[in-house]
């Protein structure tokens, strides 16, 4: 016995022609435009006279930038593997051997130097941070450390150099800070601790070092304002191997010092 088939009630109401959907779309958006349309309009005065002042905030008094990738080569196919802190700027134009700076380099880093300290003026900072020291020390007044031999020539041909990188700074309106880890150590100052006393905090000759260079820095670059001194960072993190750059110092921490 078969089923009898029962129309669905569905079947029973007529089709709606593409033209009567259309119109009935219309008609539903016209409905919500109309219920969501948006005004712009002045805020009144008496809303605003009710809104309270905010007083402009006084500038940080040190806006400091470091100098980003000014110095660094883009040798990407080198990054990734290293997980060293040095940084390798200023590695390709500071030469081991005379005339100790590469003046294709020294071109390149100029135009990248006076681009960005420009930028960072405009930008409101008023300081730039250089991740150079005891590259630019000579100890003129400590001749027994470098014995007036090829390392001191370097520095002071590096320092001439970078006096003008550092003018050009100035001149966009910003100033100009060293910066080093501590203790910084080239060859020939290791050797001259360890003739005098040791690298050892409880060593006064290791101070009246560091103070000589201290001063010489700042004597001999009038460009630049300070010296930022960083403190535990030192060692095989920040120093770069032997034989891969033409920087000639290092640091290492001080045994026995916070």
């Amino acid at each position: 016995m078969t089923r009898p088939q029962v129309p669905h009630p569905r079947s029973r109401l007529p089709a709606a022609t593409p033209l009567a959907a259309l119109a009935l779309g219309l008609l539903v958006s016209g409905a919500v435009d109309r219920a969501v349309r948006v005004r712009s309009e002045p805020r009144s005065q008496s809303h605003s006279a009710a809104a309270a002042p905010i007083a402009p905030l006084s500038p940080l008094r040190f806006r400091l930038v470091d100098l980003g990738g000014v110095g660094i080569s883009a040798d990407t196919a080198a990054w990734g593997p290293d997980y060293s802190h040095n940084s390798a700027a200023f590695h390709r134009l500071i030469l081991d051997r005379p005339p100790y700076v590469d003046e294709r380099e020294a071109r390149r880093i100029a135009a990248d130097w006076s681009d960005y300290v420009h930028r960072m003026a405009a930008q409101g900072n008023n300081g730039l941070v250089v991740p150079l020291f005891l590259e630019l020390v000579a100890f003129d007044s400590l001749p027994a450390i470098y014995q007036s031999g090829a390392l001191a020539v370097k520095h002071r041909v590096v320092r001439a150099r970078f006096r003008e990188l550092f003018a050009i700074a100035r001149g966009a309106g910003l100033d100009v800070y060293l910066a080093t880890d501590m203790a910084p150590l080239t060859p020939p100052l290791r050797r001259y601790f360890e003739r005098h006393g040791g690298l050892s905090p409880a060593n006064p000759e290791v101070w009246s070092v560091y103070r000589r260079a201290f001063e010489e820095a700042l004597d001999a670059m009038p460009e630049v304002r300070g010296v930022v001194v960083r403190i535990g960072e030192a060692g095989a993190l920040t120093t770069a191997p032997a034989g891969r750059t033409g920087v000639s110092s290092s640091s290492a921490r001080l045994p026995g010092s916070a």
